[in-house]
């Protein structure tokens, strides 16, 4: 219903003379006391009984309420109002209505004079009413909103598609299911089940009231639908009690999740910026608080109660007067800004405050400006001891002569003093980080200092110290000894600082004085050696030019015996036997002891005169490659014969223990090395639990004394193949 107020007088000359005007006179009540023909006509009534009568039954409930609280309303300040109500008469009429207080002075009953009008004329009625005839059914389904018709007891008298739509069924299962609604699983919008006699449209046939925006949801598949439905009760002869109703049912389940989404996001917001450490407030453009956090009304023991007032009420005066001007900034030049307050607070103490401002939009044009603010006192204070303590250790790092590095464990970044940057030769900037100075120490210490930080800091071990080399902007490698503090803070590294010292200069002494011991150690081995040699040479010569002369002369003396004694001579021969045997191994042993003058005959000279006498035994097959480009002559004296003992003494453990067929010498070079290889087809034998032997162990130990390296690549049952690796003179 519409109303509004204004003199009968001036509404009645306005009114078109050809309309049809109904004119009635109620009390405060709404009761009939006087009516005239046209609006006796308009509700099909007679005269005698409209006495008794109330103007509020031809009403639409709709309207009801509204118009009996305009009548109580109605005095002397406003004794006139207009209202746009519904009339029903089987049918629902929109009606203009002037109605008057008629209160006389001294009367306590109020009466009022009611003129009314259709707003809409004869013609219009009649056109609407064969519109609403002959499209009713195709005005219906078009709808995008569901009507369902029900008679008295609930039955579905007639539906449109979009109804079946939104129920996910058939016209047909509407029409014809009555227990539809209780298949369907309908629920209030709490999720409460609700019952069929608590439905929307029951409750308008059993009061015969209007329900208005009724939320219910059901869920028939695994989606649930949120309904927004409207029943309306029809009447008949103006009865009490409705004949039918009609429900109009939208589908709001999009805007339902839309707004549980914004519920959900509104919480998530509120949660958050209540556990928020930051203070939170938004202020609009009268400095009034339109929001602030829980965090922000706690600590300046504030509450709600102070949305909409000054935010300078609530906080203390030398901080809001700091909030005004930064507030009023923004405001004006819609930027944010950032900065750090310092404010003496209620108890006399100072804090520090870490604010931002900002300006807010709201959304629909209005402009407000948000803040958040957080208390950093300690560690600004902590911060600012941290400086100190900095400026002071740059202080001491500039008089040091030391050079002083001071790693920051959180950002990476390294701090030198000067002494460390001559030492380098780098102009170190800021963007010299940790990894910079990794890429310069040398690769093959790099990997070992990772990891040695690495369990250093997992270990939480407070100092350190170690050796690296460190390439330099020259390009040159210096190695530094380096010791190292590391400072923690609740049980985490922090900073890391040290002091690094050149030692390049004594590492250098240190492998000389190293070279120079080696080198005498060789000269030793190599003079030993040779006196060895000597030693056999002397053996080898004694045995064969004294010992084998004199078993000779024995042999002679034996020859000439002459015996007719058959014992005697068997005892002749055998020791004739005897004495020439032994004189044969006296005559290898010699020839073992004394060295080939590699001098005159050469390496591979002497190597095939052993192969020529191996392959006279008959012992096995050998045989012998070098290339002739190989110039192995060119090496040292010592090196050949080294070589050609380490042949004598692998061949001989080929004899004693291999049980070869074959065997095969190889002699080749490059400009580094010489490369012996003495392979044989043998019983081989297991590298890792055979003990090595004293053969073996020469041939390890001639090998080493020139730097020399030898590999045996066997297995039982492979054979055995030895290289031997000696550097060349060159």
């Amino acid at each position: 219903m519409k109303t509004s107020y204004v003199p009968v007088s001036s509404w009645v000359n306005t009114l078109n003379n050809q309309k049809l005007f109904y004119l009635s006179i109620i009390d405060g009540a709404g009761n009939l006391s006087f009516v005239n023909t046209s609006f006796l006509r308009k509700v099909n009534q007679h005269s005698a009984a409209m006495r008794y009568q109330n103007f509020l039954e031809f009403v639409h409930t709709d309207d009801r309420e509204a118009l009996q609280t305009r009548l109580n309303c109605c005095n002397k300040t406003n004794p006139a109002f207009t209202a746009e109500i519904r009339i029903m008469n089987g049918k629902t009429h929109w009606t203009k209505w002037e109605i008057k207080s008629l209160n006389e002075n001294g009367k306590s009953k109020n009466k009022f004079l009611c003129l009314g009008y259709d707003i809409a004329g004869e013609e219009q009625l009649k056109k609407y009413s064969q519109i609403a005839d002959h499209n009713y059914q195709s005005i219906v389904d078009g709808l995008n909103t569901g009507i369902i018709f029900r008679d008295c007891e609930g039955v579905v008298i007639a539906a449109n598609p979009r109804a079946a739509a939104i129920f996910e069924t058939t016209i047909e299962n509407l029409y014809t299911q009555k227990n539809l609604y209780s298949q369907l699983e309908i629920q209030d919008e709490n999720g409460n089940k609700l019952p069929h006699s608590d439905a929307p449209f029951m409750r308008a046939l059993q009061t015969g009231e209007i329900q208005n925006n009724i939320i219910i949801k059901f869920q028939k598949q695994k989606d649930i639908k949120w309904l927004l439905c409207n029943v309306q009760p029809l009447f008949e002869n103006n009865q009490s009690k409705p004949f039918s109703v009609v429900t109009s049912i939208l589908d709001i389940t999009n805007e339902k999740n839309l707004e549980l989404k914004v519920k959900e996001r509104e919480f998530l917001f509120s949660a958050f910026m209540n556990n928020s450490p930051y203070f939170t407030w938004i202020l609009d453009d009268k400095e009034n608080l339109v929001f602030a956090n829980s965090a922000l009304l706690k600590y300046f023991h504030g509450d709600e109660s102070a949305f909409g007032k000054k935010m300078f009420q609530l906080i203390p005066h030398q901080i809001a007067t700091i909030f005004h001007h930064k507030h009023a900034s923004v405001f004006r030049k819609q930027i944010p800004e950032h900065s750090v307050i310092k404010s003496l607070m209620a108890d006399g103490k100072e804090r520090v405050f870490q604010i931002s401002i900002f300006p807010v939009s709201d959304g629909v044009g209005k402009m407000l400006v948000g803040g958040k603010a957080l208390d950093i006192t300690d560690s600004y204070r902590s911060r600012e001891k941290i400086k100190r303590a900095n400026e002071r250790l740059l202080f001491l790092s500039r008089a040091a002569s030391e050079a002083i590095w001071d790693w920051n464990l959180q950002t990476g970044k390294v701090f030198t003093n000067e002494a460390l940057r001559k030492l380098v030769g780098f102009r170190i900037n800021k963007s010299q980080d940790l990894e910079w100075w990794f890429e310069r120490i040398h690769q093959d210490d790099r990997a070992k200092m990772k990891i040695r930080i690495s369990e250093l800091l997992e270990k939480k071990q407070q100092s350190w110290e170690d050796e690296f080399r460190f390439q330099c902007a020259n390009g040159n490698f210096k190695t530094f000894h380096s010791r190292g503090f590391i400072i923690y803070e609740k049980d985490q590294p922090v900073r890391m600082i040290g002091s690094s010292l050149d030692v390049s200069e004594t590492k250098y002494l240190e492998t000389q004085l190293f070279q120079e011991k080696l080198k005498q150690q060789k000269q030793i081995a190599e003079t030993i050696i040779v006196a060895q040699q000597d030693e056999r040479t002397r053996i080898g010569h004694e045995l064969h030019d004294n010992i084998n002369q004199i078993l000779a002369s024995a042999q002679l003396y034996l020859s000439m015996l002459k015996t007719e004694n058959k014992d005697l001579l068997t005892i002749r021969t055998k020791t004739s036997e005897a004495i020439i045997l032994a004189i044969e191994e006296i005559r290898k042993l010699s020839k073992e002891l004394v060295m080939p003058n590699l001098h005159q005959q050469g390496l591979i000279a002497a190597i095939n005169t052993l192969i020529n006498d191996l392959n006279y035994a008959g012992l096995f097959t050998i045989s012998f490659s070098h290339p002739e480009d190989c110039d192995v002559e060119s090496l040292s004296l010592h090196k050949k014969i080294t070589l050609f003992r380490i042949v004598q003494e692998q061949t001989k453990n080929i004899i004693k223990y291999s049980g070869a067929k074959n065997v095969h010498f190889a002699l080749d070079c490059t400009e580094k090395y010489f490369r012996l290889s003495i392979a044989d087809d043998g019983i081989g034998f297991d590298p890792i639990i055979t003990r090595r032997g004293i053969g073996l162990s020469n041939i390890y130990e001639r090998a080493k004394l020139y730097n020399g390296d030898v590999q045996v690549i066997t297995a039982p049952g492979k054979g055995c193949i030895m290289e031997i690796k000696i550097p060349s003179d060159m």
